[in-house]
């Protein structure tokens, strides 16, 4: 499955809409895309609402987009993990160097 990302940027933060699976195919590409909008610093969501599969060449890239947010002060939140991708996470310990909400609407207001 391929990997669309769309952004939009309402006030309160830059959102990245993650859509499909984040793989070893094509999280160099999503880094292309992604890595910019956390350079800018501010506030950047990943609604992951409709991300339905993140491999492990994904996780690595979510580590390099949270330590880049770090180093340019630029906060990032996940929004709306679905359960398969949430479980990924938290089992491979990934989580608990993320903020989270559970969705959208809840990641504009923290």
């Amino acid at each position: 499955m391929k990997l669309e990302i769309v952004v939009t940027h309402p006030p309160e933060a830059v959102v990245a809409t993650l859509i499909g699976s984040i793989n070893a195919a094509n999280a160099p590409e999503a880094a292309v895309t992604l890595l910019p909008l956390l350079e800018a610093g501010g506030t950047v969501v990943l609604d992951a609402s409709r991300l339905e599969y993140i491999s492990s060449a994904g996780l690595r890239l979510l580590l390099q987009l949270q330590r880049t947010g770090a180093a340019t002060g630029a906060r990032l939140i996940l929004a709306g993990l679905m359960p398969e991708v949430r479980e990924v996470m938290h089992v491979t310990g990934f989580l608990r160097n993320f903020t989270e909400a559970g969705t959208l609407a809840e990641a504009l207001k923290i």
